[in-house]
């Protein structure tokens, strides 16, 4: 599998704030994928599995080349945690992208 990473951060959950981003995207941009993320998340229906607790989680969006698909990697074990980070992620998009400049 040939992974191409898109976005990566890490989000620190008490303090409620992304961290380390890494992309080559542009604001954009990274909207569009992190908006898509949660679109999708919004019509599945599955179970819910409790979070792994800790302190700051990962994220990373990417496209396996190979096969032509998006995908995420999150360590929450939690997909509706997962979502939870990305919105509030959305909501201080300008924050992450002046990380990207940094």
């Amino acid at each position: 599998m040939t992974w191409h990473r898109l976005i990566h951060f890490k989000y620190d959950i008490r303090r409620e704030e992304p961290l380390d981003l890494e992309t080559d995207l542009n604001p954009e941009q990274m909207f569009k994928v992190l908006l898509g993320y949660v679109n999708y998340q919004l019509g599945k229906t599955e179970g819910e599995s409790g979070p792994l607790e800790r302190e700051v989680y990962e994220i990373t969006f990417g496209i396996d080349v190979e096969k032509e698909r998006f995908g995420i990697y999150s360590d929450t074990e939690n997909p509706g945690l997962t979502g939870g980070i990305v919105l509030k992620s959305i909501e201080r998009l300008e924050e992450l992208a002046r990380m990207r400049l940094n």
